[in-house]
């Protein structure tokens, strides 16, 4: 039987994974303030395979830096299109640890944007998940700090899911923390609206920017903008679309709450 990792292989050998993008708005006004490159894989036998899926069998195998590399090109390559729509706009693209730690890393990125006709490094950002915290503090930061230097900012996902420390933060070179959803679901409760507040008047003090990730309804915006968070993603704004749709903004996939 054909597993999932052989399909897997055979989708990033043929180019055959797509690229999609979610904005992340500003909490009061909804205007579009960045983009998050997120891939996507439907296949001839298993169908619409989830990333949640698939993620994890690329990690294991070694698949995950194929695919990053493959997604890191895919943006470079529709980028100059939505800065015709959007001249300041930052896409973030997800890299891994795995990926991060290759020794060809800082190296291929350098070569994969000098590449490009115009400088992109500024419009990029970095998104690694709270699992970099495990890792050597002082090789990651060197790491990370190399590619600030390309222009990249960098942002820590799912934050908040337990592999980070706050006393962690200052050890390595962030600019944007994503708030993990889980804090969204759990707004009823006292201590996470004060887990959230705190996170947001933290991040305004210390200059790094926020943004409240899996955002779905009304009720929730307007609980997250009372608590002081300036930026959000998630369905109640836009759904994940391909890049045709964001350069015609015609059949988006909003939602209403």
């Amino acid at each position: 039987m054909t597993t999932i990792a052989e399909r897997l292989a055979d989708a990033v050998s043929e180019g055959r994974l797509t690229t999609v993008y979610q904005p992340q708005v500003a909490i009061e006004t909804g205007q579009i303030v960045s983009m998050e490159a997120l891939c996507r894989w439907t296949d001839a036998v298993l169908g619409p395979v989830p990333p949640d899926r698939f993620i994890p069998v690329a990690e294991e195998t070694g698949l995950i830096v194929a695919v990053g590399r493959q997604m890191f090109r895919q943006v470079l390559h529709d980028l100059p299109s939505l800065l015709r729509i959007w001249p300041d706009l930052r896409v973030g693209i997800n890299f891994s640890v795995r990926e991060l730690s290759e020794p060809d890393f800082p190296t291929w990125i350098a070569q994969t944007l000098s590449q490009q006709p115009s400088p992109m490094g500024r419009h990029l950002e970095i998104e690694v998940t709270e699992t970099i915290f495990q890792q050597d503090t002082q090789a990651v930061s060197e790491r990370l700090e190399t590619l600030r230097r390309m222009g990249f900012s960098i942002a820590i996902d799912d934050f908040g899911t337990g592999q980070s420390s706050l006393s962690r933060l200052h050890t390595l070179p962030f600019d944007k923390i994503k708030l993990d959803r889980q804090f969204v679901l759990g707004l009823e409760k006292p201590m996470v609206v004060e887990i959230v507040r705190a996170v947001a008047g933290l991040t305004r003090r210390i200059g790094l920017a926020l943004v409240v990730e899996g955002v779905e309804t009304e009720t929730q915006r307007a609980a997250l903008q009372a608590l002081g968070c300036p930026t959000f993603q998630g369905y109640l704004a836009y759904r994940p679309a391909p890049l045709e749709a964001w350069l015609s903004m015609k059949d988006v996939p909003q939602a209403t709450g």
